[in-house]
This record gives structure tokens, C-alpha cells and sequence, in this order.
């Protein structure tokens, strides 16, 4: 996109007086073929990432990975030590 003196527009800002306003206005941007671009809302919009485009994220998938891979490696790291390098003999027992 180019100003009317022919520079490249590199941001654009505007305000709407609704949510259902501003829903619409994002589906004309995505229909337009824009790519990189964003909404800011005060409150979360229903169906705005339908809206923009957006498929689903990986985030939740990568948070799963790290929450799992964190628990096992706490698994270990608590009990390695003590049921396996270090075992306790107590009164001549294992």
C-alpha cells in the first residue's frame, strides 16, 4: 500500500464504535489480502480469530510438551537419587 505522494504505509490505525463494527472491518481487511496485521480490543471478541484468519496455534501443544517432559524430569530427579543410586539400608535391610 502507497500514499497518494507514493510512500510505502508501514502502520494504520482506526477506532470503531462496536464490537460487531470492528468483526466486520477485520473480515474487509482478510478479504482484502492483508497478512500481517492485528485487532486490540478491551475484551475478548467472539469469532474474531474466524475473523482474521487465524488458525489454531501450536502453543497449547508446545505447553503440554513442557508441562509432561517437567513432570518426568522432576520424577526422576526426586526419586533417582533415592530408590536407585542411593538406596537406604535400614537396620540391615533394603
Amino acid at each position: 500500500m502507497k500514499t497518494p505522494a507514493g510512500h510505502k504505509v508501514y502502520a494504520m490505525a482506526a477506532e470503531y464504535p462496536s464490537a460487531a463494527a470492528l468483526y466486520e472491518a477485520a473480515k474487509r481487511v482478510r478479504d482484502a489480502g492483508f497478512r500481517r496485521w492485528d485487532v486490540y480490543s478491551p475484551f475478548p471478541i467472539h469469532g474474531m480469530d474466524e475473523a482474521m484468519g487465524l488458525g489454531k496455534s501450536w502453543l497449547s501443544g508446545w505447553v503440554l510438551f513442557g508441562g509432561v517432559s517437567g513432570l518426568l524430569t522432576a520424577a526422576v530427579v526426586e526419586f533417582g537419587p533415592s530408590s536407585i543410586l542411593y538406596r537406604l539400608d535400614v537396620h540391615g535391610k533394603p
